[in-house]
């Protein structure tokens, strides 16, 4: 397998792509032909892990600080319309990513924030790794090209 590692601070992630994924110029054959990517986290001096996805308790921690700190520097009223995209972006990791999409698209305040994190992020379970084409839904979506409200 041919790898490539990226370094964070004391730890690293390694991306492996199966040879048999590739032509002779090391470069995928097809977009058919290519395996998903594996994601391992390699501390220092020891074998690779396989990363999960992050828990549903670990996303609601970083959706509530992220909007605290969008709060802090932008007021609430900007901050609900400004984090409403993260939170679109943020809901491709929770097993029930559709509907909480559509929840966090009507956010436009602390209390709406508030509700959705209540209702989705309540209790830990699992989360999941999203779809490969999850970010090109978010991104090329017209109404999710803008923080400000639908007025």
């Amino acid at each position: 397998m041919r790898g490539e590692t990226f370094h964070g601070g004391s730890r690293s992630l390694a991306v492996e792509r199966s040879p048999s994924n590739t032509n002779s110029a090391n470069e995928p054959r097809s977009t058919d032909d290519v395996s998903p990517l594996t994601p391992t986290l390699s501390p220092p001096g020891r074998g690779s892990q396989i990363i999960s996805p992050p828990s549903i308790a670990e996303q609601r921690e970083a959706l509530a600080e992220h909007f605290g700190i969008a709060m802090q520097i932008h007021g609430e009223s900007m901050a609900g319309r400004r984090m409403r995209k993260m939170g679109i972006k943020y809901s491709r990791f929770h097993p029930n990513s559709t509907e909480v999409k559509a929840d966090f698209i009507n956010v436009q305040s602390l209390r709406d924030w508030t509700t959705v994190l209540d209702r989705w992020y309540a209790n830990d379970g699992d989360g999941v790794w999203p779809a490969p084409a999850a970010v090109d839904l978010v991104n090329n979506s017209p109404d999710l090209q803008t923080c400000e409200a639908d007025e």
